[in-house]
C-alpha cells in the first residue's frame, strides 16, 4: 500500500509538472506583446499638450491655439495644432518604442508665435523613439535625446 501511494504521488507530480511547463520564448513574446499593446493604448487617442520643445518651456498665448497632438489608433493618423495652424499627418509604430511621422501638413495662417510652431514641425522629422510614463510623452531622436515633451491634458477651448 505504501509503495502504491508513493508511486501515485510521483506519477501525479510528473503529470502536473508537464502540464504547467511553459515555453520561455512563448511567455516572453506574450509579455512583450502585452507591454507594447499597453504602451500603444497609453500613447494613442490621448490629447498630448506640448510643454517643452528642444528643452525650452513652450509659451502659452491666450490668442492662439494650444500646441498639441492626438495619435489616432484606428487610422494611424496624427492630428493637432502647432499653436497656430491645424496639423495633420501619419505615424507608424515599430518595435522597442519606435515611432516615425510622415506626410505632416499644416494650414497656412500667420500668427504672432510662428517660431514655436516651425520648431515643433521640424521635430517630427527627427523623431525616432517615444517614451510614455504616467501622463508624460517624450518624443526622442535616434540618440534618445528628447525633442519634445508633452503631457496628457483636457483640450483647451480654441479661440
Amino acid at each position: 500500500m505504501y509503495k502504491s501511494l508513493i508511486l501515485f504521488i510521483l506519477i501525479s507530480a510528473t503529470i502536473l509538472g508537464c502540464n504547467t511547463e511553459k515555453k520561455p520564448d512563448q511567455s516572453t513574446s506574450q509579455t512583450e506583446e502585452a507591454t507594447q499593446q499597453h504602451n500603444q493604448t497609453e500613447l494613442t487617442d490621448t490629447y498630448w499638450k506640448l510643454v517643452h520643445l528642444q528643452g525650452e518651456m513652450v509659451p502659452e498665448h491666450d490668442d492662439q491655439r494650444e500646441a498639441h497632438i492626438v495619435l489616432k489608433n484606428d487610422s494611424l493618423r496624427v492630428t493637432g495644432s502647432g499653436g497656430c495652424n491645424v496639423l495633420n499627418g501619419t505615424y507608424e509604430l515599430g518595435d522597442e518604442n519606435r515611432i516615425s511621422f510622415s506626410k505632416m501638413a499644416t494650414t497656412m495662417m500667420s500668427c504672432p508665435d510662428m517660431d514655436t510652431e516651425q520648431q515643433f514641425l521640424k521635430a517630427f522629422e527627427k523623431v525616432e523613439f517615444y517614451r510614455v510614463k504616467g501622463d508624460t510623452l517624450w518624443l526622442n531622436d535616434g540618440n534618445e535625446q528628447t525633442l519634445t515633451t508633452l503631457v496628457s491634458a483636457t483640450p483647451k477651448e480654441n479661440r
